[in-house]
């Protein structure tokens, strides 16, 4: 089965930065909400659940591809389960070219890129906005309509 797009990669041969990246991409979900997922967060080998932040809602995220990760033993629970910095992950994204641009904006954007084109796929499956806004986490639609409605072009 192959998880990434133009690459031959397995469940099998995922590091660190894969699981996360296929996460955010599955998930919608911010860099720093998946890493911040602990060991007691994993609800079963293929579920965990996410806090979310700025003032998001928390939800579960069920990841099958991920089960390497989430059945793994450990002594302490509150241990993270990717130990591994917000900037590897960034870096990695740039890398990998999983960024934005915004027609207003010079800057690339990293952070929110995966999140945007899951609330794209999501509107196409569930066009009503109040859908899609419970699926993301948002608690406001007028923040799930800025997503839809802002112009964005790859570079």
């Amino acid at each position: 089965m192959q998880l990434f797009p133009g690459t031959k990669l397995s469940r099998s041969q995922l590091n660190v930065n894969d699981a996360v990246i296929l996460l955010m991409r599955i998930s919608g979900c911010r860099i720093n909400e998946i890493l911040a997922i602990r060991y007691c967060d994993v609800i079963d080998s293929q579920t965990v659940f996410v806090r979310g932040l700025k003032r998001s809602a928390s939800k579960q995220i069920h990841a099958p591809e991920l089960e390497s990760f989430f059945s793994k033993k450990v002594f302490n629970q509150n241990e993270f389960i990717f130990r591994v910095s917000y900037m590897t992950i960034y870096r990695e994204c740039l890398r990998r070219g999983i960024f934005e641009k915004h027609p207003n904006n010079l800057n690339r954007s990293v952070t929110h890129s995966l999140r945007y084109k899951r609330i794209r796929a999501l509107q196409v499956v569930a066009p009503d906005v109040k859908a899609v806004s419970d699926c993301i986490g948002h608690r406001s639609q007028s923040t799930t309509k800025r997503y839809l409605d802002k112009g964005v072009y790859h570079g």
